[in-house]
């Protein structure tokens, strides 16, 4: 395109002929007059073709980046996915614990740390879930970090105090022992996680 307008303005430069009819002389005219005021073909076409080259527009076309997908990925390798995800499977391996294990001790206690165990490990899904799908941008009338910090509250409260009664409510059973062990584990890393939601959380707004 370059190439085209540097000849389009070499030619208005450039000498221009006009030819008379009468006398069939050629002679030599000023360059803005002989392209307004010649009528000749060649002259025509210049003309033509430099209107079109200045009118030309050229376009672009915009190619998202593939860091703006969906799909956050690389959120499981940061420290608070990786927390989730100890979560998660710890308090997966304590609930099968307890589910599978035959004749508990105590009614109560074993049913209370089920339903603690299952509830938290749904809310749990729901917010890796969300980070890994970037869901939480969609909704931002909710402060999300202030949610997590009092999931992570709540969560570290009630699955220490289910950890404390399947550990004094196991009566010697080996499953039931091992899920209280993953509920103190739990425990610990809702703990750290709370500590984490906090600095986000409540930590002053710099403008």
């Amino acid at each position: 395109m370059g190439v085209y307008f540097e000849r389009a303005f070499r030619m208005r430069s450039l000498w221009t002929a006009q030819l008379d009819g009468s006398a069939g002389r050629v002679f030599p005219v000023d360059a803005k007059a002989g392209l307004a005021e010649s009528s000749g073909p060649f002259l025509l076409r210049a003309r033509a073709l430099f209107v079109i080259m200045s009118h030309s527009v050229v376009t672009t076309t915009t190619v998202p980046s593939s860091g703006d997908g969906f799909l956050n990925a690389g959120y499981t390798w940061t420290i608070p996915g990786m927390l989730k995800l100890g979560q998660l499977l710890a308090l997966l391996i304590a609930f099968l614990c307890v589910h599978c294990a035959y004749g508990w001790p105590s009614w109560y206690a074993f049913q209370f740390f089920e339903v603690v165990a299952l509830w938290f490990f749904v809310a749990l899904l729901i917010f890796f879930l969300m980070h890994l799908f970037r869901l939480q941008a969609r909704v931002p009338c909710i402060n999300w970090p202030l949610t997590e910090f009092f999931h992570y509250s709540v969560g570290a409260v009630l699955i220490f105090i289910a950890s404390i009664a399947a550990a004094v409510k196991a009566g010697g059973v080996s499953a039931l022992i091992v899920a209280s062990v993953f509920g103190f584990i739990t425990t610990f890393l809702m703990a750290v996680n709370l500590w984490t939601s906090y600095s986000v959380a409540c930590s002053p707004q710099v403008e």
